[in-house]
């Protein structure tokens, strides 16, 4: 019994405990994250796995948002923190991306199924569906009609919903459809928005890809929906973005981001096409939405520095100044090693002819040869920048010394003396 009693006392005393060590000593909170998504497939099963991961660093909120439209007003609202949107062709300086996830494909679903030649050939088919109010399908016969590149939807049998009414045309954006949803799917086919193989040559499909830079050309491969295509389809996919608003930090958007790639295997295992997105570089900047900068220091990570990315060239030039410096100073001993041997040659002259005023040699003729060195030697140090060294003041001393003899040795001297 009393065993029983301790073991009850610890249990309810160990989180008052823990409370009370927090309160004294303070404990760290994992910041809050509110994440959102959009009705369409994969972005709940994506969701779901992004905040298992988060989990661990973040505490996080979940809400799925009725379209489109209104997740991204509440994202740019700051309601929420972070959601899976779709990418949008004009930039809000509201938002910034985390990175790319998955390409959201549209699938043409027709009752007919001919190629259609253009996409009001689509649209002509009879009764749409183009999604809920606010899905990108619906925005994108929207921009169309207001493009006039369709007529004005009021003249477009366009259906609110999918479901007793029958549609021609099923024109949805998502991820790959299920086996389940195939099955729902009897009567339609897969239609392809033209030639797969002609992709690249300037299909009608490429034109609206380039009318609306949020959209990109897609083939769905050959058989992956048994019985429905049997040859590639040509269509359409809008880029899902993993976005911020701008308060978010540097440091959990780079923690975000880092995540992302850790877990990258959890994202492709529910959607395949998820691979070649997530952590794409080329994607991270092509899109119209900044990266977040705390995201872009994570995708530079691993990018040489400076110095790593130009140590090739900085050991040429280095290399290259060390030589040119080398060959300078190696020009400048030539030249002053010559300038030297002229003044050389200058002081033996100078020696000779005081060895020939010791011996008795016309004192007029001494002094007139010595002045001439004196100026051929001055005007050496004036046009070749003789330095005054050693050897030049050794020059002077012995000349001058020379004259002032001659002027002891007799009472008038000839010339100037310097």
């Amino acid at each position: 019994m009393r065993q029983r009693f301790r073991v009850g006392v610890r249990a309810t005393l160990a989180p008052v405990v823990v409370l009370a060590l927090c309160a004294l000593i303070g404990c760290e909170q994992r910041p809050s994250l509110e994440l959102a998504w959009p009705p369409e497939e994969p972005a709940a099963e994506m969701s779901k796995i992004l905040a298992e991961v988060l989990h661990a660093e973040f505490a996080v909120s979940t809400s799925q948002f009725a379209n489109h439209e209104v997740l991204y007003d509440a994202l740019v609202a700051e309601q929420i923190d972070i959601a899976i949107v779709e990418q949008h062709d004009l930039p809000d300086p509201d938002l910034s991306a985390i990175g790319y996830l998955y390409p959201s494909v549209l699938h043409v679903l027709s009752k007919r199924c001919d190629a259609p030649t253009s996409i009001l050939d689509v649209v002509s088919s009879g009764s749409i569906y183009p999604g809920p109010k606010g899905s990108a399908g619906h925005r994108l016969l929207a921009e169309l009609a207001q493009e006039k590149v369709i007529p004005p939807l009021a003249q477009l049998q366009i259906l609110d919903s999918p479901f007793g009414q029958d549609p021609d045309v099923l024109m949805v954006f998502g991820g790959i459809l299920s086996a389940d949803a195939l099955g729902r799917l009897g009567g339609y086919c897969v239609a392809s928005l033209g030639a797969a193989e002609k992709l690249g040559t300037g299909t009608w499909v490429e034109g609206l890809a380039y009318r609306f830079p949020r959209l990109r050309p897609f083939v769905i491969p050959a058989g992956l929906y048994p019985g429905f295509n049997d040859n590639p389809v040509l269509t359409l996919a809008v880029p899902s973005i993993l976005v911020v608003n701008n308060k978010l930090p540097d440091a959990s958007a780079y923690r975000v981001a880092e995540l992302l790639e850790q877990f990258k295997n959890r994202f492709v295992s529910v959607y395949p096409l998820a691979a070649d997105n997530i952590s794409n570089e080329r994607m991270s900047h092509s899109g119209n939405i900044p990266m977040h900068p705390g995201a872009q220091r994570f995708i530079d990570r691993d990018k040489p520095t400076f110095l790593e990315r130009y140590a090739e060239l900085l050991a040429f030039v280095v290399t290259l100044i060390v030589a040119l410096t080398s060959a300078g100073v190696w020009v400048m001993r030539v030249r002053g090693q010559s300038k030297k041997d002229r003044l050389d040659r200058y002081y033996a002259r100078l020696v000779e002819v005081r060895g020939s005023f010791a011996e008795g040699s016309d004192p007029a003729a001494v002094v007139e040869e010595i002045v001439q060195l004196q100026n051929e030697v001055t005007g050496l140090v004036v046009d070749e920048r003789v330095s005054a060294d050693a050897a030049l003041v050794a020059f002077y001393s012995l000349s001058n010394q020379i004259l002032q003899e001659a002027r002891l040795r007799f009472e008038q001297v000839p010339g100037t003396v310097p």
